[in-house]
């Protein structure tokens, strides 16, 4: 990801730094006015990069959650199955609305704001569609069986197929942008001791 990003326009300017290791303790270069989050959070030990959020940013910074919202499919109803193949059999559906809403819930974010600009088309091959799936967690390749990961693509293929007759997937995408303020770990902790 950072050579092809090294690779666009502006990648290689030399006021920007690459870095490449975990949040929670990547070597940084402070300060920072804007932390952006791209679905990501859910990966991250909470109170550690929550408090080292706040440790690095300015005092008018934030921290921008930002997300991919698909609005519903002609299939979506119909994409129950994915359930029988999936690794994951205690999957519970979340998104980073819900992740911000935990947050704010144990006293770790404070929302500022909320934004979700209007859809934009995107179109990709029945193919990468079917493809994209294996990027999730539970149905990785890595982790999948090979038949199963087979029968998994003939079965998605077959359903996308039947409302994409030209071979074409056309999905309607938005993105969401949450921003706010982190809150530390020890914020939180003096909030339970006083309750």
């Amino acid at each position: 990801m950072i050579a092809a990003g090294k690779g666009l326009p502006g990648g290689d300017d030399p006021k920007l730094r690459w870095i490449h290791g975990a949040m929670e303790h990547a070597p940084l270069h402070p300060p920072y006015a804007l932390i952006i989050a791209a679905a990501s959070l859910h990966w991250m030990h909470w109170e550690t990069v929550m408090t080292r959020f706040c440790e690095i940013l300015t005092p008018g910074g934030h921290l921008a959650v930002v997300e991919e919202v698909q609005e519903p499919n002609p299939w979506s109803d119909m994409l129950g199955f994915i359930g029988e193949y999936s690794l994951n059999k205690d999957f519970q559906p979340y998104n980073m609305l819900t992740v911000t809403q935990e947050l704010t819930a144990r006293g770790l974010f404070q929302q500022v704001g909320i934004r979700t600009p209007a859809p934009m088309s995107f179109r990709q091959s029945v193919d990468e569609y079917v493809e994209s799936f294996h990027a999730r967690n539970g149905l990785s390749r890595d982790r999948m069986d090979a038949n199963a990961a087979s029968a998994f693509d003939r079965q998605l293929r077959a359903l996308v197929s039947r409302h994409c007759p030209n071979g074409a997937v056309e999905l309607q995408i938005r993105g969401r942008v949450i921003w706010g303020k982190p809150q530390p770990a020890e914020f939180t902790r003096g909030r339970q001791r006083e309750g």
